[in-house]
């Protein structure tokens, strides 16, 4: 069992709101009562999401909380996303929910642009008894600024965005497939399987 929860939402202030109004050619320069910025926001939220998911990559970087049942390797074991810039708390939590906090700076994180991977310093990664649970707390991402993020992601993210925003139907039922133009920008950052530590 593996589970990823996002902890911190990207601020609302960081969302390109004025870049998918420039690529939706919207015209500037009236008075908003809000409503068009909530839904430029939301559709910047949605796209985000889905290439967020399609690339098991962090766009903005922010807080997550890691848990996971079970080593896949003593040595190491894969991330669930990339890229990761610090890795912030580790816990081991038994069965009976008492929880035994480890030092972090006993771990490293292997750096790889698809799948980082966490690695004891010394020796192997530590036994988890049957029912307990390592909790890691993780900041990940590209950075905190639009600016930090790929020039290709993030056209893929303006171009769904305004995608969503023509045909917001295609929101509001998570359609799995995206434009090929998406699909393109982003193949390069899509995780790339292959057998080895932490798989």
């Amino acid at each position: 069992m593996m589970n990823l929860i996002e902890t911190a939402a990207v601020p609302a202030g960081a969302l390109p709101r004025a870049a998918l109004a420039e690529q939706l050619r919207l015209p500037g320069g009236f008075p908003s009562d809000g409503a068009l910025d909530n839904k430029l926001d939301s559709c910047l939220r949605a796209a985000l999401s889905a290439i967020e998911a399609r690339t098991s990559k962090a766009l903005f970087q922010r807080g997550f909380t890691w848990r996971l049942g079970a080593w896949t390797g003593t040595d190491g074991q894969k991330l669930p996303i990339a890229p990761v810039a610090s890795l912030d708390a580790l816990s081991l939590i038994l069965r009976d929910g008492s929880e035994t906090v480890l030092e972090p700076l006993d771990f490293r994180i292997l750096e790889d642009t698809h799948a980082p991977v966490l690695m004891p310093r010394s020796g192997v990664l530590p036994a988890l008894p049957h029912g307990a649970q390592i909790r890691a707390e993780i900041t990940a991402g590209f950075g905190a600024a639009w600016e930090a993020i790929p020039g290709d992601l993030c056209e893929a993210v303006l171009i769904l965005a305004a995608d969503y925003f023509d045909m917001p139907q295609s929101r509001e039922a998570g359609l799995p497939g995206l434009p090929g133009s998406v699909q393109a920008l982003i193949e390069p950052y899509r995780t790339i399987s292959l057998r080895g530590i932490g798989q």
